[in-house]
């Protein structure tokens, strides 16, 4: 079991270096603008960013910086994995981030899509494995045991990856619901990334949801986002991989 951070919709988004999902106040340095699609000049939605500095817990291999995460939702988004060198994305790690030095941009309301402001609260709860993670837990890990088609209920053939996800009060994902830390939430397969560096299993570590958010996806489900720390070479936070999963 891990702990990790719900969210709450957060109407006064003042500070411009807080973790936060959507909104306009992300933290612009003075060398920084707003992302642009240079093809059809739309101006990227802020999506989520988290200032690992009020993550220590959670993340001990990085204790600070921001990363921030812009996608042009008008763009095709059907890719299941979406890297910094897609065109639809705009990835930004301010390492040493100033509220002093920060500026506001005021984005043209008419050229952006605009969600939330949202505020990742200090509300936690124990994240459990999905029924579908395999490859982000230890090889001898419990969950990797079971028989999840296995069916549990003749009357409504329901098998045992359904009475995991779905019953309330045994398993506490049964909503779309964002977080930073704790398990990857999969609710189709396990597709967790490998480091192209060090060949590590990525580490996840945030997820945005469509129940507390209103994020243009195709249906319900997450936007995921991994990263690699291990060494020295590996890509980090400049280079984190955002997986899409929905139903």
């Amino acid at each position: 079991l891990l702990l990790c951070e719900k969210t709450t919709e957060n109407k006064e988004d003042v500070n411009p270096i807080e973790t936060k999902v959507g909104g306009t106040t992300f933290y612009f340095p003075s060398n920084k603008k707003w992302p642009v699609n240079d093809e059809t000049g739309k101006m990227f939605t802020p999506v989520i960013q988290i200032n690992f500095e009020e993550y220590k817990e959670h993340f001990p291999f990085l204790t600070k910086g921001l990363l921030q995460i812009f996608i042009d939702f008008d763009q095709d988004n059907d890719d299941f994995v979406i890297k910094k060198q897609s065109n639809n994305i705009d990835i930004r790690f301010i390492a040493e981030p100033s509220k002093a030095k920060a500026r506001t941009i005021t984005p043209d309301l008419d050229n952006v899509y605009i969600a939330g402001p949202y505020k990742l609260n200090n509300r936690e709860f124990l994240s459990l494995p999905s029924a579908h993670s395999r490859h982000d837990l230890p090889e001898n890990h419990l969950f990797n045991k079971w028989s999840w088609n296995k069916v549990v209920n003749k009357e409504t053939s329901e098998r045992m990856w359904s009475l995991y996800n779905y019953t309330e009060g045994l398993y506490i994902e049964d909503e779309f619901a964002t977080r930073i830390g704790g398990y990857a939430p999969w609710i189709t397969k396990d597709q967790t990334q490998i480091c192209p560096v060090c060949n590590s299993k990525m580490e996840f570590i945030a997820a945005i949801g469509t129940d507390d958010t209103n994020f243009k996806l195709d249906g319900d489900g997450y936007m995921m986002i991994f990263m690699c720390n291990s060494s020295k070479k590996c890509p980090g936070p400049s280079e984190p991989s955002i997986i899409i999963q929905t139903y």
